[in-house]
């Protein structure tokens, strides 16, 4: 069994002395070296010496890491580097063999985590991602990283309750949010951030506001659908039929959700209030308002409008606000 040549053996215990002859030494390296001396050629020295390396020998098996499969060298640290450093062709197989199943488990959707807690991989997370970007290229394995990181929090995600999911959200706003005075919120780059992407949709509409559009054309032909109908200046609906009296908006959760900050919110609820007396009192019309989540749903955009096809194809539409 090999270990490197300069080891500290733990000789605290004889206090300085040798137990075999008594010689003092000045501290635990010169009494190790009085241990391991050439000259020392009794048998009692000898075999003293031998039983201290079998003893560091010991520590060391229960030390290592891991047991290197090709020669079965204990390894104390890294076996990749082991195998790596080592050019022999067993050595080399193993690491080829070990190579080819980290890429195999990437690719099936685990990530970088997944694979080092795999009872058959050895590599520690540096080693692995040293290994994808010498198999797959750099550019590969971050795509690959990044899919599987989405896919994995969906599955998580979707595993828990909304109860559940209410609370780990409530946790992510306390630990990001609790310790924010109301104007560092307000200047927050995530608010900063949500403001313009809140401003560019207002102007183009989410994507389930535009397949709502599209939805509507497709389903009902014969009317004169307007995306972004303008009323004046101050104000325009999302999706009308200005002839025939229709108005819908697709509200999303800034509508209801506290995101902006409270005044934003309240300011939206009284615009939404007067939007609704303008179609219904003005206009003589029918507001339809539809709640959105947010994310793109193509089957929850399909199920509303079937509401919304079958609500109008009723023909008696009222001069009130129907909420869907």
């Amino acid at each position: 069994m090999k270990f490197v040549k300069h080891v500290n053996y733990d000789v605290n215990k004889y206090n300085l002395s040798c137990p075999i002859c008594n010689k003092k030494s000045k501290n635990n390296k010169a009494l190790v070296d009085h241990f391991f001396h050439r000259n020392l050629k009794d048998e009692n020295h000898k075999h003293f010496a031998k039983n201290l390396r079998e003893e560091f020998n010991q520590q060391m098996l229960k030390k290592a890491k891991h047991l290197c499969p090709a020669c079965k060298e204990p390894i104390l640290r890294s076996l990749a580097r082991h195998l790596h450093c080592t050019k022999d062709e067993r050595h080399q197989k193993i690491l080829q063999e070990q190579e080819a199943l980290v890429v195999k488990l990437l690719k099936e959707g685990n990530c970088i985590a997944d694979i080092e807690r795999n009872d058959l991989v050895f590599a520690n997370d540096k080693w692995i991602l040293r290994i994808l970007h010498a198999r797959l290229g750099k550019e590969e394995t971050d795509s690959l990283l990044h899919r599987n990181f989405i896919l994995n929090r969906k599955k998580v995600w979707a595993s828990k309750t909304e109860d559940e999911r209410k609370i780990a959200m409530q946790k992510v706003r306390k630990a990001e949010w609790g310790h924010l005075t109301p104007e560092q919120r307000k200047n927050h780059p995530w608010v900063i951030a949500g403001r313009l992407a809140s401003l560019k949709s207002s102007k183009r509409g989410s994507r389930n506001q535009q397949y709502v559009f599209q939805l509507l054309c497709r389903r009902m032909p014969e009317f004169n659908w307007i995306y972004n109908h303008i009323l004046d200046e101050k104000w325009q609906v999302d999706i009308a039929v200005p002839d025939k009296g229709i108005y819908i908006e697709w509200d999303g959760r800034h509508h209801r959700v506290l995101i902006h900050g409270k005044s934003y919110l309240n300011n939206r609820k009284n615009r939404d209030k007067l939007k609704n007396r303008i179609i219904i009192e003005q206009l003589n019309g029918t507001m339809i308002r539809v709640e959105d989540n947010g994310r793109f749903n193509p089957k929850f955009v399909e199920g509303k409008v079937e509401e919304i096809v079958v609500l109008i194809s009723k023909g008696n539409l009222e001069n009130k606000v129907y909420y869907l």
